[in-house]
Parts: C-alpha cells; sequence; structure tokens
C-alpha cells in the first residue's frame, strides 16, 4: 500500500518559478502560501499567490504543486523580530511589529509542543519583547502587564491583549524574583558580556535597592560585576568624559549609577557613596600658556552674586557660598598646550588627559584655540561640577560670556539673595592680558605648577603630591629624617649604574672619555649626563640634543616604573626621547618615543599608576 503517485509534469513543476506571486514575481509553489483563516496574518510578511490563480478551482492543483495553505513555523518570524529589536527607535516600527507578533500568535494557538518550546526559549534568551518605555528585553525581564506605582517593566500597550504570552512563559503580573536569580547567576568580578550588559540595567533600573539588597553585587564603571563592599564612589552623570582614562582599578571601584534617575540615588545605599567627581583630583602636570591672565566681568559677577544666595537647605546654601567664593578669586587662564594626570587619595589613578577646560584651584584653564562658543558646553559643566546643584549649574550656563549687568539681574530673578551680605573681594588685580596680568597677595599659594616650577603630580618616592613644604625644625630626630630624604633625593638623581649604558654606548660606536666625563663617537657626536629628570642626552656635532635617555635596569614584560614627569616629558616630544631597559637576555634596548606611542596606541603595552605613599598615622 503506497501515497497516490503524481504524474511527472506534477514533479517537474514542482521544481520550477511557475508561479506568481502578489508582486508579479516568479516563485517555486513550495514558497508561496495560499489565502486562508490561518495563514491572513501573514499578509506582507511571507509571500502569497497572486489573487488571480488562488481561485477554489485551482486548489486541488495548488495542493499537488505544494503551494502551503498552513504557517510554515516561528523561526522565520523570530528571526524577524531579531533584526527589528537591532533598529534604533523601535516605537516607530509598531505597525511592522505588530504584523509580527499577530502572525506569531496565530502560529502559537496551533503549533505543536516542540515548536513552542523553541519559540519560548528564544524568547528567553533574546531580546524580542517591546516594553511599554520602548526598549527590547527577554521574556524573563517583562511581565503582560505592570502593578499600580510599579517600576517593573511591561509589555508594550498595543500588543498586551495577545494570547501567546502566557504560552511563551510571560508571567501577567511582575516576576523581578526570576530576574533578579538570573542577576545572582552572573561571576563575581568578572566583565559583563556586551550582549548582556543592556539587560543588567534595565533589571537594576526596576527596583535597584532591591537589586542591591538581595544581590549584593552591582555594575561598576568597568562594567564587571562587582561585590558592594569594593564599590567606594559612584558615576551618576550621563556624560563619562574624563573619566575614560582612569585606572581599571578605580573603574572597578565606581558603582555604575547612571542608568538611574537622580531620586534614586540620591538615597540609601547610594547616598553614601562618594561621587566620583569628588574622588578624582586632577594635578596639572604640564601647562604652555597662551599670554598672561585675562579679566571676565560675568565671572567676578557670577561669583558675586552666588555668594549670596539663599537656598531652602542652609547645608546647600553654606556649600554653594563656599564654591562662590573660589569662584570669586578664580582667574583666566589661556593655554596653548595642558596636560593633566588624575589621582585618587593621592595616588596616581590614570594615564595623563588633555582636556579643554579645567578648574584647578584659583585657576581656570581654557583652551586659547577654540572660542568659547565651542568651550560652552565644557565650561558649564567645569564650573558646576563643585557646585552639585542644579539650579546653579543652569544659571552658570546662562551667564557665561553674559555682561555684568545681564548676570546680576539673572541671578537676582532666578534666587533670593541676601542683601546684608557682602561678598569678598577679589583678591587679584590687574587688567587683561596686554597690560598687567592679575596678582595674587603676597605669600599666597596657587597650588598650581607653573612652567619652569616643581608640579605637584611628580610621583617620586617620598614626595608629597599636594606640593607642601616641610615645616622648619629643630628636632635632631626629624633631622636625621630630613637628610635621609635629601640623600634619597641625591640618589634619584644619580643615574644607575653604569653597566646598561656603558654596553648600550659600546654597541653604538661610543667610547668613554674619562676627561671629558662622557661618552664619544668618532664622528663627533657624544653622550653626557643631562639634566633631571632624564639620565644622559646625546648630542650632534653641532652640539644640539638629539636625544634624552631615562635608564632603567628592568624589563618590559616584567613592568618599567618611571616617574609621571618622565613619561610626560616623552608624550610631549617623543622623537627626542627613549627609555634604555633590558631585554629578555639581559642586553641593553632602547625604546624610542614615538615607539612608545605607537605601542600605547595599540594596546602593545598598558600605562599603571605604580607608585604609593605610605605615611605612619599618629596616635
Amino acid at each position: 500500500n503506497c501515497a497516490d503517485i503524481p504524474a511527472d509534469w506534477i514533479v517537474l513543476l514542482r521544481s520550477k518559478r511557475c508561479l506568481k506571486d502578489t508582486q508579479g514575481n516568479l516563485r517555486l509553489p513550495s514558497e508561496l502560501l495560499l489565502r486562508t483563516p490561518d495563514t491572513e496574518a501573514l499578509r506582507d510578511i511571507e509571500p502569497f499567490l497572486a489573487a488571480e490563480f488562488d481561485t477554489a478551482q485551482n486548489r486541488l492543483l495548488l495542493d499537488l504543486l505544494g503551494v502551503r495553505s498552513t504557517p510554515s513555523g516561528t523561526k522565520k518570524i523570530i528571526e524577524r523580530l531579531g533584526a527589528l529589536s537591532r533598529v534604533p527607535n523601535p516605537t516607530q516600527l509598531v505597525i511592522e511589529i505588530s504584523k509580527l507578533y499577530e502572525a506569531l500568535d496565530r502560529i502559537v494557538a496551533r503549533c505543536a509542543p516542540p515548536e513552542l518550546r523553541s519559540a519560548s526559549e528564544a524568547f528567553e534568551q533574546k531580546s524580542l519583547v517591546l516594553s511599554e518605555s520602548g526598549e527590547w528585553v527577554t521574556s524573563g525581564e517583562v511581565s503582560i502587564f505592570s502593578d499600580e506605582g510599579s517600576q517593573s517593566g511591561s509589555i508594550h500597550h498595543l500588543f498586551q491583549n495577545l494570547s501567546m504570552w502566557p504560552r511563551l512563559g510571560i508571567s501577567e503580573r511582575p516576576a523581578f524574583e526570576r530576574s533578579l536569580e538570573w542577576l545572582r547567576s552572573l561571576p563575581a568580578g568578572e566583565r559583563v558580556e556586551t550582549s548582556t550588559i543592556a539587560r543588567v540595567r534595565s533589571i537594576l533600573r526596576r527596583e535597584p535597592q532591591l537589586a542591591w539588597k538581595e544581590c549584593q553585587h552591582w555594575l561598576s564603571l568597568d562594567l564587571t560585576w562587582e561585590p558592594v563592599e569594593r564599590l567606594a564612589n559612584r558615576q551618576t552623570k550621563t556624560a563619562i568624559g574624563k573619566w575614560e582614562g582612569l585606572a581599571p582599578a578605580v573603574k572597578r571601584s565606581t558603582a555604575d549609577l547612571r542608568m538611574l534617575s537622580e531620586v534614586a540615588w540620591q538615597q540609601a545605599p547610594f547616598a553614601g557613596l562618594r561621587e566620583l567627581g569628588d574622588a578624582v583630583n586632577f594635578e596639572v602636570t604640564e601647562v604652555r600658556e597662551a599670554g598672561g591672565f585675562v579679566t571676565k566681568p560675568w565671572l567676578t559677577g557670577l561669583g558675586k552674586g552666588l555668594c549670596r544666595v539663599k537656598l531652602d537647605d542652609e547645608q546647600r546654601t553654606l556649600h554653594v557660598r563656599a564654591v562662590a567664593e573660589r569662584l570669586l578669586q578664580t582667574r583666566w587662564r589661556p593655554f596653548s598646550r595642558l596636560e593633566v594626570t588624575p589621582y585618587v587619595d593621592g595616588v596616581p589613578a590614570g594615564a595623563p588627559i588633555t582636556p579643554r577646560v579645567i578648574w584647578r584651584g584659583d585657576d581656570l584653564f581654557v583652551g586659547a584655540n577654540a572660542s568659547v562658543a565651542k568651550l560652552h558646553k565644557d565650561l558649564a559643566e567645569e564650573l558646576a561640577r563643585p557646585f552639585n546643584d542644579r539650579s546653579v549649574a543652569e544659571a552658570i550656563t546662562a551667564c557665561i560670556e553674559r555682561d555684568a549687568e545681564y548676570v546680576a539681574d539673572f541671578l537676582a530673578d532666578q534666587f533670593e539673595l541676601d542683601e546684608q551680605l557682602d561678598p569678598p573681594s577679589p583678591e587679584i588685580e590687574g587688567g587683561d592680558a596686554g597690560g598687567d596680568a592679575p596678582k595674587r597677595r603676597e605669600g599666597e599659594e596657587s597650588g598650581t605648577p607653573t612652567p619652569g616650577n616643581e608640579s605637584p603630580a611628580k610621583t617620586h618616592e617620598g614626595e608629597d603630591p599636594a606640593g607642601e613644604e616641610a615645616p622648619v625644625t629643630d628636632d635632631p630626630e626629624e633631622k636625621a629624617v630630613e637628610n635621609e630624604g635629601e640623600e634619597k633625593a641625591l640618589r634619584r638623581s644619580t643615574p644607575p649604574r653604569a653597566d646598561l649604558m656603558d654596553r648600550y654606548a659600546a654597541k653604538r660606536g661610543f667610547k668613554w672619555h674619562a676627561g671629558e666625563k662622557c661618552y664619544t663617537h668618532q664622528d663627533g657626536r657624544w653622550i653626557e649626563r643631562a639634566e633631571a629628570p632624564f639620565h644622559w642626552v646625546e648630542k650632534s656635532a653641532a652640539n644640539v640634543d638629539s636625544l634624552r635617555i631615562w635608564v632603567q635596569e628592568q624589563t618590559l614584560a616584567q613592568g618599567i616604573e618611571l616617574p609621571a614627569e618622565v613619561w610626560s616629558l616623552i608624550r610631549s616630544a617623543p622623537q627626542l626621547s627613549a627609555l634604555l631597559v633590558k631585554s629578555a637576555a639581559e642586553a641593553p634596548v632602547a625604546l624610542g618615543g614615538e615607539e612608545l606611542m605607537e605601542m600605547q596606541t595599540q594596546k602593545l603595552i598598558t600605562l599603571y599608576p605604580a607608585r604609593y605613599r605610605i605615611v605612619e598615622t599618629v596616635r
């Protein structure tokens, strides 16, 4: 016994593109669908047979040729949904999404258990559900309806009434416990996969306090899943800006709260974390000024007005006035090049950066190569950061580059000002860069290095990053400590033992000249001791510096420790700088500055803060 055997011409036509679809394209019969109640939802999704052939008289023939009258399954629709989930602004595609959901709803209602199980797994593993917030989420992150007052995610209201959601494993009401269970399964201290970062942020945003308490972990700024006891800082602002170059250890100790609302991160436990902007201190390691100080009437007017501000909260008022007094003494310093190094708790915390605007102490460094209009956003953010007050930030944004009268009127309109309080007078005098530059009172410390002076950002062992001078003492024991420090400083200024340098010089054809105390070459070049911080300098026959050499008897594989100022000087003039280190075979190897910069760009080397300062606590 066997089924009906089709004629040869039927078998032949099954393999030919012999039928037209609704668009007039010739297709294989098996590619086409007939219009039936089951296939109606697939219109504009899959190809249908042209209407002139789709008639009752032709049904027997069309069945023999293999034209389908039932949907083929869920796979194609799920693939289409996956493609749409990668398109930005999905709410603009609700019509196309609705067609796919309705088609899938009809298929799921009649499909076999194995196919239903496969569809449920796809929705559980991939973000195929459009939520009410306009985000694509998995079936475990959402419910069909949301409870009143709950921040949990729900399916978009246009699709909540489809009957397929319970079949696909989506609960009718929020089931946040499932999401927490998934979060708890993430490995502690490891980087979260790129494909799941959006899901993690979505869950944390729904119930942040509960997620913190139940999981005892949180997403760090380095995108790692960190235990809460390791988190000391927080990042709440959307713009990350200057934090990109921070060391991984600092990022890992910073909780990423940018997905939360201001109301959420102002509450416990997030309120107890230190703001990253307050933790990081940028020390100026190199500055090339473009003229003298510039007087900005709007800056002075802004400082005077904010010194008289009265806010609802007394603590906020005192804080704003304290920062405003600093603003009143601030000098506008144009620069052509500026390099700053981030510090956290007195320790270098990342690679140097070159910001366009930075407020350091009583000096506002502003790039001279761009107009204030182009720097407006950077300027507003930098001035507003220490105030940490939204209303003050908005006032600063509105007052930049306005005349003094506008600033005064604007502040009087936006704030309640204390009429009885006289703001302190600026402690700077003088005019624009062309005339007498503003000068500080005699004996005042600026806290910011100037060209030619020691930078407080040096990381030599024993130096104070704050740049404070040690007090004079007559105590013999303290003097002994001072003398020991001076001896260490002297040893630091003395080049390392000459073995490595001797071999390097001999390898390049230089010979030691005892009388001149330098290495000489027969073509007229020589290598002599250099001014700090470099150890040696190679000079051409015309007595011109051609290469500054810093020597360290370490290998690149083990790590090379060098002061921050040396790295800064190498970055500023890589063609004139080199590090002399050892190879794995103990041979001298010279790493040119340009080669080091290229290696850093290609991430073949990594810059880490390596020096720490340990001070005994006096009880």
